[in-house]
């Protein structure tokens, strides 16, 4: 029971600070799918794994109009991959368990954007409601404004991240029931999240023919692994 109190508030504190950076650490941006899952699978011993999951939601966050919080996704993904190696699920890159880790990553990122959309609409009705600039104390009042809005995001990256592990793990613990599929199949499932991915990615960039290109490297992929 110590030890689970222990993860969950290690996972709540570092996914608030994770999702803070793009916000108010610096604004690096090196808080991304690829370094995060990478990461993750170096220090539980499954470098393919991560590697392959930080790839794929990589290629997932060039999805447009900016309707995902993909460094959320990366946060959840590395941290349902330090789970699974945690309670001994395996996982093997393209298998269930790699799928739904994977889906319930993608998924955190658009609920968590769409909670802070609704959240940013909220603070933006109360702020012209009871302007800060009104104050009698303007210069304390922004800066109350700020911290509580600073907390307000640790809290919500850390409920997310926290949150969205919890389920990667339930999901990995049911696909877990469907087996493990052929080394020849698995391969090709880790394959088609990537290829998905660069469909995504490049029609984002240069226009639907290079989706068409994406899909012919598919078939021929599944050719060869035929």
């Amino acid at each position: 029971m110590v030890e689970a109190l222990i993860w969950i508030a290690a996972l709540f504190a570092a996914g608030g600070v994770l999702t803070l950076e793009r916000r108010c650490l610096g604004q690096m941006a090196v808080v991304q799918p690829l370094p995060l899952c990478v990461a993750a699978g170096w220090l539980t011993g499954l470098e393919s794994q991560g590697m392959w999951l930080g790839i794929a939601l990589q290629l997932y966050s060039m999805v447009p109009r900016d309707q995902a919080d993909w460094p959320v996704s990366g946060a959840v993904g590395g941290a349902a991959l330090l789970l699974a190696h945690r309670l001994r699920i395996p996982v093997v890159s393209g298998d269930p368990v790699f799928c739904a880790l994977t889906a319930v990553a993608s998924a955190a990122g658009f609920l968590s954007r769409a909670a802070e959309r609704r959240g940013a609409r909220l603070d933006g009705e109360r702020i012209r409601s009871c302007s800060p600039w009104s104050a009698a104390d303007p210069g304390a009042a922004c800066a109350a404004l700020v911290h509580r809005m600073i907390g307000k995001r640790f809290l919500a990256g850390g409920t997310a991240v926290t949150a969205g592990a919890a389920l990667a793990v339930l999901a990995a613990f049911g696909a877990r029931a469907l087996g493990s599929p052929a080394p020849g199949l698995a391969g090709l499932g880790a394959a088609m999240a990537v290829i998905f991915g660069s469909a995504v990615a490049m029609s984002c960039v240069a226009g639907p023919r290079h989706v068409a290109l994406a899909a012919a490297t598919f078939v021929v992929a599944c050719t060869v692994a035929g």
